[in-house]
Formats: structure tokens, C-alpha cells, sequence
């Protein structure tokens, strides 16, 4: 069972109080805060939490570490549901360029990736984008699976 919204803000001003509003073990706990914002519809203070959390792994890690993939998706998914498509495309196509560097050009998580940008430009009415996107993305799957 997950913890309430309203411990896991209790959990991060003690938290705070103890380490500071930059230590990057806030990461987690600001990871599930926003979580449970997200799925509350609570879709400023998510993308406030979603923001913070990616800064403080950013610090830590790197622009380029894996690390950061879960929260550029999950960033990139926030703005999508709100229409918010300018906002999303950076995330996502952030996430896109990380996971071609960890795993090259024409790796199946390469192909999930352009999937995840795909639908947004579906959502967004760049269809020429997604298709381009979808075809690619399905080259890459058939290359790894086999027709």
C-alpha cells in the first residue's frame, strides 16, 4: 500500500529540515510525491515535484545518465495529458537522445522511445511526425525480432 499524499509531505519537510532542500536523496521521495500528485490530477504541484526531482539526479548524474529517463517520461506524459504538446516534446525527445547514446541507434528501447514520441505527435496532429516516427520504430523492432 502506498503511503497518503499528505505523509509523504510530512516525510519531505522533516526530510528537508534534516538535509536541505538540494540534497539529491530527495530525489525518490519527490518522485512519489509527484506520482500521487499526477494521479490526483494535482498537475502543478506534480510538475513542480516532477522538475525538482529531475534537477537534484541531474547534479548528481549528469544531463546524459539513465537515471533521469523515468522522470523526462513522466514530465513528458504530464504535459501530454493536458494538451501541453510544445511542453512534452523536448522530454521526450530528451529521453529519446539518452537512451541512443546508453544503447545505439537500433535497439528495441530506441524503438519505445520513438513509440512514446510518435503518440504525441498523433495527439498533436503531426501525423507526417508520427508516421515517420512509427515506421522507424517498427524497422528497428522487425531488425531485432525478425519479420
Amino acid at each position: 500500500m502506498y503511503p497518503s499524499i499528505e505523509k509523504l509531505e510530512e516525510l519531505l519537510t522533516i526530510q528537508e529540515a534534516e538535509v536541505g532542500r538540494d540534497d539529491p536523496s530527495l530525489a525518490t521521495l519527490l518522485d512519489d510525491l509527484s506520482y500521487g500528485y499526477h494521479c490526483r490530477g494535482r498537475f502543478d504541484e506534480a510538475e513542480e515535484c516532477y522538475v525538482r526531482s529531475l534537477a537534484l539526479r541531474e547534479a548528481v548524474c549528469g544531463s546524459n545518465d539513465q537515471s533521469l529517463l523515468p522522470g523526462l517520461h513522466r514530465l513528458g506524459i504530464l504535459y501530454r495529458i493536458q494538451d501541453k504538446f510544445a511542453e512534452a516534446e523536448p522530454y521526450y525527445q530528451r529521453a529519446l537522445s539518452i537512451t541512443e547514446r546508453q544503447v545505439g541507434l537500433e535497439h528495441p528501447l530506441v524503438a519505445t522511445r520513438l513509440n512514446y514520441l510518435s503518440g504525441l505527435y498523433f495527439a498533436w496532429g503531426r501525423f507526417e511526425d508520427a508516421e515517420r516516427l512509427v515506421k522507424n520504430s517498427a524497422y528497428i523492432y522487425e531488425k531485432f525480432l525478425g519479420p
